[in-house]
């Protein structure tokens, strides 16, 4: 448990941003039209995070492993917003009435995990992974 007693806030909201990550590839692959840059810009993020706990395990007070949240932002970012280019022709028949929402709905979930995970990265830059660190 000494590990985790000098871990800020922001470390809790980084891992449930990786999670929410993990999520979002697992329902954006039930999408329509899928890109597999996405899902391996999605893995890479919870990958990056994954590197950083366990590096954390070993080595204490180190300041530049909070780059890792800013870098976890970027890619989940890129990712939501790369995201789009493959579903627009959809989401515009599902706004014309062409289309259910069925065709749909598992890319929107997967794009609000996306910006769910990225909210928490937010949140998380602001605190860093320990409270030396800060």
């Amino acid at each position: 448990m000494k590990y985790l007693e000098n871990k800020a806030i922001g470390f809790y909201f980084s891992i449930l941003g990786a999670v929410l990550a993990l999520a979002g590839i697992i329902v954006y692959r039930q999408a329509k039209n899928t890109e597999p840059l996405i899902m391996t810009l999605l893995a890479a993020v919870v990958l990056l995070q994954a590197a950083a706990v366990v590096f954390l395990a070993f080595v204490r007070g180190r300041k530049a492993v909070n780059l890792v949240i800013m870098a976890d932002a970027v890619l989940v970012a890129a990712a939501l917003v790369l995201s789009f280019r493959t579903q627009v022709d959809a989401l515009g028949y599902v706004v014309s009435g062409l289309y259910g929402f069925e065709t749909v709905k598992s890319y929107v979930f997967s794009a609000v995990f996306m910006l769910i995970s990225l909210i928490m990265y937010w949140i998380a830059s602001y605190h860093g992974f320990e409270k030396e660190a800060m």
